[in-house]
């Protein structure tokens, strides 16, 4: 009796089990080749948004450093006496518009004493007349001296009235001794005035007085 025996291969379950092995083996590479992809674009973000925190963090350094540099600038320019005065005073302007607080008010003090020696003195006084209100009213030696600079400047533009007010204001005001003599340039801005008005009597009582 001829028995027919069937062809099994004999790892046919063991190929299969390979096969199988190796497609959960491809199937965890792409996994994770997929997580490590996130991964770099998540580390790339967070580098880029550090990158941009680090240029906005040093655009602002350098910009202050800038401003310290022009500032120094300026004062140079100020300080050069073979420059003309009135190139000086444009720079102090220049200053005074980029600086804050007492660097602002200084620049603007020499700007107006810069103005009145080049005769500008209508644009003086309004420099004065613009700067008065920002002064602190704890600042006696300062307010004082340009209460006298908006008298005085008042009287060279012939606004006699305002003058004389100011003047009267400065000799009716309870100053330390340090700050008297503003006292006597205001009776002395009266005495003119009166002498310009003819009343000779009334400017020899404040020439008198002082």
């Amino acid at each position: 009796m001829h028995v027919t025996t069937i062809y099994q291969p004999r790892f046919s379950w063991s190929l299969s089990s390979r096969n199988v092995g190796e497609d959960l083996h491809i199937s965890t590479w792409i996994g994770n080749f997929e997580v490590m992809k996130i991964t770099i674009r998540i580390m790339f973000l967070l580098l880029l948004a550090a990158t941009s925190i680090s240029q906005m963090s040093g655009t602002g350094k350098h910009a202050a450093m800038s401003d310290d540099i022009r500032a120094e600038w300026f004062k140079k320019k100020i300080a050069d006496t073979t420059l003309t005065l009135s190139c000086r005073a444009a720079y102090t302007d220049s200053l005074a518009r980029m600086a804050n607080g007492t660097k602002r008010r200084d620049a603007l003090l020499l700007r107006g004493r810069m103005l009145y020696d080049l005769g500008r003195y209508e644009e003086a006084l309004r420099l004065y007349d613009d700067l008065a209100p920002q002064i602190r009213a704890d600042s006696l030696d300062l307010l004082t001296f340009i209460s006298w600079q908006q008298a005085m400047l008042a009287f060279t533009v012939r606004d006699y009235s305002r003058s004389v007010e100011l003047s009267y204001e400065m000799l009716n005001a309870k100053l330390p001794d340090r700050l008297l003599h503003y006292k006597v340039n205001a009776g002395a801005v009266i005495a003119d005035f009166y002498k310009i008005m003819n009343d000779y009597a009334m400017s020899r009582k404040y020439i008198r007085k002082n």
